[in-house]
């Protein structure tokens, strides 16, 4: 028991770890503006920038360049984190030397907490299907 109780201390311990969230916002404003800032260049006006370079943006476009593309990474790159200590600690339980009770009440020897959990996931995964089904719709709508 104290080593399942280690486990979850260790994932409780990463997920609310100040210096993740910090490294995943410097990423953000660093790695993702600097992709964006690669492969962005406007050939006509739009609601968020001039053509003639990569950085003429209007107020519309500076929010949406520095406010809310990198709040979505962000959000989106955390929940990733998320998924990465929820594996991080399936493999520490599988790890364990459990002593499972075949005719437990929850039918999985006791271990049923465990799957039922993974449904927390599904609202941010729906979102990030759809966002790259948008994004897949929009890039075909790109094709000559």
């Amino acid at each position: 028991m104290s080593h399942f109780q280690k486990a979850i201390n260790s994932a409780v311990k990463l997920r609310n770890s100040m210096i993740l969230e910090v490294g995943l916002l410097v990423f953000v404003y660093t790695v993702g503006l600097w992709v964006w800032q690669v492969r962005m260049q406007l050939d006509s006006s739009t609601g968020y920038g001039m053509p003639g370079g990569r950085w003429k943006l209007t107020p519309a476009g500076l929010w949406y360049v520095f406010i809310s593309i990198p709040l979505l990474q962000f959000i989106l790159l955390r929940w990733y984190t998320r998924l990465f200590i929820w594996f991080r600690f399936f493999w520490h339980v599988s790890r364990l030397n459990l002593h499972l009770v075949p005719t437990h009440p929850d039918r999985c020897a006791g271990l049923a907490f465990l799957g039922k959990s993974a449904y927390a996931f599904g609202p941010i995964l729906f979102a990030q299907g759809r966002f790259l089904g948008l994004l897949a719709m929009r890039a075909i709508s790109w094709i000559p």
